[in-house]
């Protein structure tokens, strides 16, 4: 997956669902490999190996900071 990709799959993704509660069955969202150091997905981090942020990253920081509030909690 090419860094374009994981950005429009941030973009499309349910995590904008989950966090405003539309999916009540998701109760935590995990991505692997923050970092491309030693990564578990090869190229799969939101950062590089020297800590520069990818399309990605910025694509997630810009949808937390959209968010107007926490997800519900049950």
């Amino acid at each position: 997956m090419n860094q374009l990709t994981r950005r429009e799959f941030l973009k499309t993704s349910s995590l904008g669902a989950a966090a405003f509660g539309i999916l009540p069955n998701i109760k935590a969202i995990n991505w692997y490999d923050f970092s491309d150091f030693r990564p578990y997905i090869v190229n799969g981090g939101l950062v590089r190996e020297d800590c520069s942020t990818k399309l990605s990253f910025q694509r997630l920081k810009n949808l937390l900071a959209s968010w107007k509030r926490l997800p519900r909690k049950s």
